[in-house]
């Protein structure tokens, strides 16, 4: 019994990937929902002061000295500061850049994963993935989409790893958290180079610098930093003194 109720869900899955259409169903459906729910969302003060951040800040200014009162890389800033320079309202701007970059991410989970049918077509509907990085409009949603992305390329890391590095650049440019899981995939990865290295027999020097992938890291070991570097604490941000 068990048997044969397995093959029928590994028939409907089989079904269920070779039909795009109703895959892009599901996507049509998560993104209608996004834009109505979103519609009657009441923004958030932190999610109003990004925006103000990004449209009246300098570039310069913001990099030299509003990150490190907000405790986050830049990029999030970046990416709205074009939008708010350009004078969309809050409302609008803030929310539409949201739902652009959510569907991106809930269509990579849709359309490219590997999990199961019944797990991509029903993750979108939960709690964060719709409501907590989908209507609220913060920078997780940024999150959300890298890692995303950052599934989907790591599988293919070796043939493509500049993708996976640039990706996982996003992630650690999204949040400071952000950063902390970027660089932990980045030390996995590190350690698989070497005892894949270890298991050939050539673990040496030139070697792992012949590597794409050890280049990639190193790139995006690069980004990480200059990301740190936009986010360390000035001393009067401090709320105690150690003194």
């Amino acid at each position: 019994m068990i048997v044969k109720v397995m093959k029928q869900v590994n028939s409907l899955n089989d079904y269920v990937n070779k039909n795009i259409g109703i895959q892009i169903i599901v996507l049509c459906l998560y993104i209608i929902l996004l834009c109505v729910v979103s519609y009657f969302h009441e923004g958030w003060h932190d999610e109003g002061q990004a925006w103000l951040i990004a449209r009246d800040d300098t570039l310069w200014h913001l990099i030299r000295y509003t990150t490190h009162w907000e405790g986050h890389p830049p990029l999030w800033h970046l990416i709205l500061m074009p939008f708010a320079k350009a004078g969309l309202s809050f409302q609008f701007g803030l929310k539409l850049i949201n739902i652009v970059i959510c569907s991106l991410a809930m269509g990579l989970m849709i359309l490219k994963s590997r999990l199961p049918w019944y797990f991509r077509f029903t993750l979108p509907f939960t709690y964060f993935c719709f409501y907590q990085y989908g209507v609220v409009s913060r920078p997780y949603s940024l999150m959300m989409f890298s890692m995303m992305l950052a599934a989907y390329y790591y599988q293919k890391r070796q043939e493509k790893p500049y993708h996976e590095a640039i990706s996982l650049a996003i992630v650690s440019g999204s949040q400071a958290y952000g950063m902390m899981l970027a660089l932990g995939i980045a030390i996995a990865w590190a350690f698989d180079i070497i005892k894949t290295d270890i298991e050939n027999g050539c673990l040496t020097l030139s070697n792992i610098w012949k590597n794409k992938q050890s280049k990639a890291l190193l790139l995006l070991f690069g980004i990480s930093f200059v990301w740190a570097l936009t986010m360390v604490p000035l001393k009067e941000t401090a709320y105690v003194s150690l003194r």
